[in-house]
C-alpha cells in the first residue's frame, strides 16, 4: 500500500514518519509512505536515510494549487495550520487553505484510491455538558464559538460539505476523520497548548503555570493511535463520505492533569491552583462511540499518552 499524507510537515506528518519508522518499516511487507506540504524540506532531517527515496517520500505540495497529486491507494488530507498566530495574522488565507485546499484535493482523487479528509470536532461548536459528547450523525452548528474559532469551525464545514458532495458524485471511497486533542513526540511545546507547555516546564524543570480560572475537561489521545485509527478508519471508506471522530474519550479536568503530573515530576504549579466551579466549563471531549463499535481500541488512556511522551522526551 502506498499512503500520500498532505499537510506532511505538520504534527500528522511529523507522527506518522515515527510511527512507520518505529514500527511497520520493522516488516518485511511495509507500504510505501509519500509526505507532502508547501515546506517539506523541514521534515528531511527526521527521515532515517535508509528509508528515504526507497520506503519514505518528501514531495513539495501546495494543496490549494497543485495540477496533480503522486499516484497512490491512500490519501490523508490533513494540510491544516492549527497556529491561532497564523489565524490572526491572515484569516482569510488559512480560511482559503482549508476550503480551496479541500476542493482542489478531492478533484484529484480517482476511484482506485480511498480518501480521508482531517476535519475537526469544532465543528459542533461549544460542548456545554461534560456527559453529553457530540455524535457523528449531530447536525454541525458552531454556537458559541467566535473569531478564530468561528471562522475555523465555518471553514471545515464547508471542506466536509465539498468533500461529501464530491464523492457522492463520483462514487469517491472517502472518510471524514474529526479531530479533538492529541499528545506525541512532535506536539509544539511552547506555543497555545495546554500540554505541550506542561510537558515543557517538565522537561525544563521550570514551573507550570495555568492562566484558566474556569474547569477546562480535555482527552488526549496518543499519536499512535491517532495514526492506527486513520488507518483502521481507511477500510471504512465509502461514497456517503463516513463520519469518524477521532480522539481518546478518557476526559480529565486540567487542573487536576497538572497537579497529578506535578507529583509525579515535582514541578511547582504557579497561577490558579484550582478552578472556579461557578464559572462556565471549557469542554471538549470526542463520543467515540462508533469508532470502537467498528471494533478499534485505544492503546492508550490520557495519563498514559502523555507519560509515555514526557518518558519519550526526557
Amino acid at each position: 500500500m502506498k499512503i500520500l499524507v498532505l499537510g506532511g510537515s505538520g504534527f500528522f506528518g511529523k507522527s506518522f514518519v515515527d510511527y512507520f519508522q518505529r514500527n511497520i518499516f520493522k516488516k518485511e511487507e511495509s507500504p510505501e509512505l509519500i509526505l507532502a506540504s508547501r515546506n517539506i524540506s523541514n521534515i528531511k532531517s527526521l527521515v532515517d536515510p535508509k528509508y528515504l527515496n526507497k520506503k519514505l517520500f518528501l514531495e513539495e505540495i501546495d494543496v490549494t494549487s497543485c495540477s496533480s497529486i503522486p499516484e497512490c491507494d491512500l490519501v490523508i488530507h490533513a494540510a491544516t495550520s492549527t497556529s491561532i498566530k497564523d489565524y490572526l495574522i491572515d484569516p482569510e488565507l488559512e480560511k482559503k487553505i482549508i476550503i480551496t485546499g479541500a476542493e482542489n484535493i478531492i478533484k484529484k482523487i480517482n476511484k482506485n484510491m480511498n480518501f480521508i479528509y482531517v476535519s475537526s470536532g469544532a465543528i459542533y461548536g461549544k460542548q456545554y455538558n461534560i456527559d453529553i459528547c457530540y455524535k457523528e450523525n449531530e447536525k454541525s452548528k458552531v454556537k458559541g464559538l467566535s473569531d478564530v474559532k468561528l471562522l475555523y469551525a465555518n471553514a471545515k464545514i464547508e471542506a466536509e460539505n465539498t468533500i461529501i458532495s464530491y464523492s457522492k458524485k463520483n462514487s469517491i471511497n472517502s472518510a471524514i476523520a474529526r479531530c479533538y486533542a492529541f499528545v506525541g513526540k512532535y506536539l509544539p511545546l511552547d506555543t497555545h497548548f495546554y500540554v505541550g507547555n506542561m510537558i515543557h516546564s517538565i522537561l525544563r524543570k521550570n514551573k507550570f503555570n495555568i492562566k484558566a480560572t474556569n474547569s477546562v475537561y480535555r482527552s488526549y489521545m496518543h499519536a499512535d493511535d491517532l495514526i492506527r485509527s486513520l488507518l483502521f478508519i481507511k477500510d471504512h471508506t465509502n461514497s456517503k463520505s463516513e463520519i469518524f471522530n477521532i480522539g481518546s474519550n478518557d476526559a480529565i479536568e486540567l487542573h487536576k492533569l497538572a497537579k497529578i503530573f506535578s507529583n509525579e515530576y515535582k514541578f511547582e504549579i504557579s497561577g490558579y491552583q484550582d478552578s472556579d466551579k461557578n464559572l462556565e466549563a471549557d469542554i471538549y471531549i470526542p463520543n467515540i462511540d462508533k469508532l470502537l463499535s467498528k471494533g478499534f481500541k485505544l492503546n492508550y488512556n490520557t495519563y498514559e499518552s502523555i507519560k509515555s511522551v514526557i518518558e519519550t522526551l526526557k
